[in-house]
């Protein structure tokens, strides 16, 4: 996992950001960070950097996509929740996230996404809208 300097302008410049990051600013008021990776691994430990490290004074959103991945939550037991052996036999990543949650089936097909504000700049309908 390695940090770089962004040289995207905007409010990203002079920022440390994760390598693999692109930023956009294609709304007022909402940076939009796209990761330029497929690598499971890296885009959940980018999205525990921006909840650990990020600027929420800044609405943020984030978006990815992983290779295929079976993704569990943090107190999940693998061996009862996925079948290990073929996920081997099929080149499966298996990832833990630090949240909690079920087991979820990420692959190209599909775009995930975070949202990262304060408590005072979160607007439900505003970022149900984007």
């Amino acid at each position: 996992f390695f940090l770089r300097r962004s040289r995207t302008a905007g409010r990203m410049a002079g920022k440390v950001v994760p390598s693999g990051l692109r930023g956009m600013t294609s709304m007022p008021g909402i940076r939009v960070l796209v990761s330029n990776t497929h690598n499971p691994f890296l885009n959940l430990a980018t999205e525990e950097w921006l909840f650990r490290s990020g600027d929420i004074s800044v609405n943020t959103l984030y978006l990815w996509r992983n290779e295929p991945t079976v993704v569990i939550g943090r107190c999940q037991n693998p061996w009862k929740e996925v079948n290990v052996q073929k996920m081997q036999q099929d080149n499966v990543h298996l990832a833990r996230r630090n949240s909690g949650g079920g087991t979820v089936y990420q692959d190209l097909g599909n775009t995930c996404f975070t949202f990262l504000s304060s408590m005072e700049n979160y607007d439900k309908e505003r970022n149900s809208g984007i």
